[in-house]
């Protein structure tokens, strides 16, 4: 439950003396809300990837639009890259935890991409 304060109750109880906790608490759930935010965008771009294929020498299919690909996961692995190495991802577990998953789910495709175009 959202408990509401007016500003002579927080003068009252001598809030004050806390504002630099406060100030670094905000700062804090900002910036976890931006990274979780971030995350979000590379999570959706990633569901909402499709893979074209076409038919090749009447039998085969090969797999199309390879360049926008690359440049899809380029862009994912940059923006994961920044999550990751921002501090303020590991002061919250869950956000943590997704960010660790899509990281490594990115990182595993990006080999298993590298091993379909060579081949």
């Amino acid at each position: 439950m959202e408990k509401v304060f007016t500003l002579g109750e927080l003068i009252e109880k001598n809030v004050s003396h806390f504002q630099e906790e406060i100030v670094a608490e905000s700062q804090t759930a900002t910036h976890e809300h931006n990274l979780s935010n971030d995350l979000t965008k590379v999570e959706v771009t990633w569901k909402d990837t499709t893979f074209t294929c076409e038919e090749y020498k009447d039998k085969d299919h090969i797999l199309t639009h390879l360049d926008e690909l690359q440049e899809t996961l380029d862009e994912c692995l940059t923006d994961m890259n920044n999550i990751m190495g921002s501090r303020y991802v590991n002061s919250y577990d869950k956000l943590k935890n997704r960010a660790e998953n899509m990281f490594e789910s990115l990182s595993k495709f990006s080999v298993i991409f590298e091993n379909l175009k060579d081949f």
